[in-house]
């Protein structure tokens, strides 16, 4: 147990998006109850690193965790407190980082839900290791049921999009098959029959933004990630995005999920309706191709 000095506490939190919204785990709650801890124990809080809306399945993509330690190499900290140990890290390789960590500059882990993080022994160092290896297992099991789930939306010929809707399509929050958007599907209806006519997707692209047609996210407020400040989107269109269309079968009535890297797909007739014909399709295709 650290004595004799002025403790400094750095308080970490993190919540994923799937998680954010229960009781317990959002940052508002997580906040609180670490600072009540940690004034409780007469601790002065040094800072609070918050990664909101972000996986913990590793370190080096996320940015608070990536200030802690940076904190903790500068001795600035002695302390840190957290919610669980699985907030700092759900992946086996980071486990051990954090354990290196911890030994090299002598600081002590605490966790509201579990206590001291203890890695001076070597059961307390297994014991922090089979933590970090049941929260990967989690993590893992559920990014399996998260693909099982879409696997069977397709299967059903359901809509995945699940940040946005294909241009030319809208779809309704809880609403499971995307319905056309006719201003939109006109656009589409115009990129298919002037590439089909031998127009480059720089060329589509610089007469829709010549006409100032916006984009399916132009306009919309988007939250900056860690952080409560919003900014308006202002994307224009892309070479790429107009080949991502010509490629997309959501305009013939298709719906598809990637299941590996290799370009596995499940694709399969869907509900929606088509809003490209079967010969146009293929007409682009075969210039795709």
């Amino acid at each position: 147990m650290l004595e004799h000095k002025l403790i400094s506490a750095g308080l970490y939190i993190r919540v994923s998006t799937e998680r954010q919204a229960q009781e317990g785990y959002s940052v508002a709650a997580q906040k609180q109850n670490l600072m009540n801890f940690a004034r409780g124990q007469g601790w002065n809080i040094y800072d609070i690193y918050s990664d909101e809306g972000i996986s913990g399945k590793n370190i080096k993509d996320r940015p608070e965790v990536k200030r802690l330690i940076n904190d903790i190499k500068n001795k600035r900290i002695d302390v840190v407190v957290l919610y669980k140990f699985d907030r700092l890290t759900r992946d086996i390789s980071d486990t051990e980082e954090i354990i290196k960590l911890i030994q090299e500059y002598g600081i002590e882990v605490y966790t509201i839900s579990g206590g001291t993080v203890d890695v001076s022994t070597a059961t307390g160092r297994f014991i922090i290791r089979m933590t970090g290896a049941v929260a990967q297992l989690e993590r893992e099991q559920t990014i399996e049921r998260v693909k099982t789930a879409f696997i069977q939306k397709v299967k059903e010929g359901k809509s995945l999009c699940s940040s946005t809707p294909s241009y030319g399509y809208d779809r309704p929050k809880h609403q499971e098959i995307q319905t056309i958007n006719e201003e939109e599907a006109k656009v589409v209806k115009r990129i298919f029959k002037m590439y089909i006519e031998g127009h480059t997707f720089t060329e589509i692209a610089n007469v829709l933004n010549a006409e100032g047609i916006p984009t399916k996210k132009k306009g919309k407020i988007q939250k900056r990630k860690n952080s409560n400040e919003t900014y308006v989107i202002n994307s224009v269109w892309q070479p790429k995005t107009i080949r991502l269309i010509l490629s997309n079968v959501t305009y013939i009535g298709g719906v598809r999920y990637g299941i590996n890297s290799n370009n596995g797909f499940v694709e399969l007739n869907g509900l929606h309706e088509p809003i490209i014909s079967k010969e146009v399709w293929e007409q682009a295709q075969e210039r795709l191709n």
